[in-house]
């Protein structure tokens, strides 16, 4: 911490934490989420040192891999110990730093996009316009939407019209679940039933293919957590779902007589099969 058009006090703080050895606590905003600091005095400086806030620290001893790791022996112990020793060496922070940063600017230039056309699966089943569009929807840039799954854009899409509606949205995904057991969960996440046909040969056998069924079934019946018990209310994901739906009614029936919107409406037809599951 430097001082700004305060040195006065700046100066007087650090004499003080120096002299005294004791440490304040503060509060900072950084990059948007407000984080709890150490300040203390370091190499005739006053230094902000960030902390953890108790929900971001899990005890080790929640993790059951860990209860049952079996004894090191004397061998390997001897072993590992040798190789510690002639891979220790003096520290030097000066030639270490993250690189991160740097790696990700050399990459992306400032106002490209950089798709791997290879491996994305978004850019495979929807060009660069399913890109752009599901960028669109999920507010996600485009070279993060070609990396993200389907799933993670729907995620995405859901989370953003959360925000824009004014709705909380948890933390973490896993805080809104709880633990269930096996008999729970097999009730609740059961399919749908699938009637298996008799082997043989058939003749006029037609198929039925029903446009985003289960999300139409999600808009039509107004299903959403909050609507379980209060059905009279108008349920988040119905809502935000159906102007999902009707944009990919529509870019089916366009691309019929136009292919530009083949690879729109397969982007579409992906985030809607996810958005269930």
């Amino acid at each position: 911490m430097i001082p700004d058009n305060s040195a006065k006090p700046y100066a007087l703080l650090r004499k003080v934490l120096k002299k005294t050895g004791l440490a304040a606590i503060g509060k900072v905003t950084m990059s948007t989420k407000e984080r709890v600091v150490l300040i203390h005095y370091y190499q005739n400086a006053i230094v902000a040192t960030t902390l953890r806030y108790p929900d971001e620290v899990t005890n080790p001893s929640h993790f059951a891999e860990l209860k049952d790791l079996p004894e090191a022996g004397e061998e390997g112990l001897a072993l590992m110990t040798m190789i510690v020793d002639k891979m220790t060496k003096d520290l030097d922070l000066r030639v270490s730093h993250g690189g991160y940063k740097e790696r990700i600017e050399a990459l992306i230039s400032e106002g490209r996009v950089l798709i791997d056309t290879a491996k994305s699966f978004v850019y495979t089943e929807g060009g660069l316009k399913g890109v752009l569009m599901a960028s669109r929807l999920s507010g996600l840039s485009p070279n993060l939407t070609s990396r993200f799954t389907p799933g993670t854009l729907i995620s995405s899409y859901e989370v953003f019209e959360a925000l824009r509606l004014g709705v909380a949205v948890p933390f973490r995904k896993r805080d809104a679940e709880s633990v269930r057991d096996i008999s729970e969960l097999k009730a609740s996440d059961r399919g749908g039933m699938i009637f298996q046909p008799e082997p043989g040969v058939y003749e006029n056998v037609h198929q039925i293919d029903f446009t985003s069924l289960y999300p139409s079934i999600i808009v039509k019946y107004n299903l959403s957590p909050e609507t379980i018990e209060h059905p009279e209310l108008k349920g988040f994901l119905s809502t935000v779902l159906s102007s999902l739906l009707g944009l990919r009614i529509e870019t089916k029936r366009r691309k019929k007589t136009d292919k530009d919107y083949a690879g729109i409406d397969s982007v579409l037809k992906w985030m809607l099969v996810t958005c269930f599951g």
